[in-house]
């Protein structure tokens, strides 16, 4: 039984180097298997500004209302659906239907934050307001 032990008896450098060699082994075949896939598409904030993506979009009277006022279109609400960061502490997910508040900053002098509301089968634009807006928007 000492020879046996004796013959695979190895030092740490001879150990590391198959660990390395297991890892490296197992890294080829994660990438060959998933490529590019993103691996964060799980998380809850890709998970919401999917959901949003995916249904009807609805834009509520006061919101239309209030984009006007702050020169705002359509092209906005695509580019904070797909760039928004959810600001889940303002938002209410534990009511029916869910409310979400989106935050993006667009550029220095543009910084988005829009509610939304999202059913089974449609997203509703509730309010819209835009940092370092001074006008005066009467909507209701």
């Amino acid at each position: 039984m000492s020879t046996f032990v004796k013959n695979y008896d190895m030092n740490l450098r001879q150990r590391l180097f198959r660990y390395l060699t297991g890892v490296l082994i197992g890294l080829l075949f994660v990438f060959f298997f998933f490529g590019n896939r993103s691996c964060t598409d799980w998380m809850p904030n890709k998970r919401v500004l999917k959901r949003l993506s995916e249904t009807e979009l609805i834009v509520s009277r006061k919101a239309r209302c209030q984009m006007d006022c702050m020169q705002l279109n359509d092209e906005d609400i695509r580019f904070i659906i797909s760039n928004g960061n959810v600001d889940f502490k303002a938002s209410d997910t534990e009511s029916i239907p869910l409310r979400y508040i989106l935050d993006v900053q667009r550029d220095e002098n543009k910084s988005y934050r829009m509610e939304f509301i999202a059913a089974d089968s449609t997203s509703t634009l509730d309010e819209v307001s835009l940092k370092g807006f001074s006008g005066n928007c009467n909507c209701q």
